[in-house]
């Protein structure tokens, strides 16, 4: 795989003429995280361990870390 020549910027091997980073960069690292727990998980079989994949999903953003608190009503 030849992820690691292509750059952000660059435009997109697929020929969409959309920059690396818009069009298929996401797919491929999710491929790559996909390869990695397959990786992962055939080691831990091979100890006798129990391997969860690792979670491809964001963190929940807080709601209200950038809102001024309310002001009061007297």
């Amino acid at each position: 795989m030849k992820v690691a020549s292509i750059g952000r910027n660059d435009l997109c091997p697929c020929m969409s003429g959309k920059k690396y980073k818009k069009c298929c960069l996401e797919k491929d690292l999710q491929i790559e995280r996909e390869n990695l727990d397959k990786a992962s998980n055939a080691v831990a079989n091979e100890a006798g361990e129990v391997h969860e994949p690792a979670s491809t999903n964001k963190p929940p953003a807080r709601a209200n870390q950038w809102r001024r608190p309310k002001a009061k009503k007297w």
